[in-house]
């Protein structure tokens, strides 16, 4: 079975690495997502599957939390990077 690995991130404005996400919940916090190995593995097979999104989306997005179209959904924000952690927080 694949999954993925969930922790509490202390600061996540240190989220860096390949493979590693930043998730924030209304009023719960900040948390790191980070794929385990063989999910890793299996997507850098292929140069599209291997990008971040790709992972977040075959592995988060949409066999667990049901969301098929990014764009569409209402349940999910995208806030690019410009606007920092602290926007994220706000819009909430």
């Amino acid at each position: 079975m694949k999954k993925l690995m969930l922790w509490m991130a202390k600061f996540h404005s240190n989220l860096q690495k390949k493979h590693e996400f930043g998730m924030y919940l209304h009023s719960k916090g900040w948390y790191v997502l980070k794929p385990s190995q063989d999910i890793i593995d299996e997507a850098e097979k292929d140069v599209i599957t291997g990008l971040d999104v790709s992972i977040l989306s075959n592995y988060l997005l949409t066999p667990i939390l049901n969301i098929q179209d990014l764009r569409t959904a209402n349940n999910i924000e995208f806030s690019g990077g410009i606007h920092g952690f602290k926007a994220l927080e706000e819009k909430n």
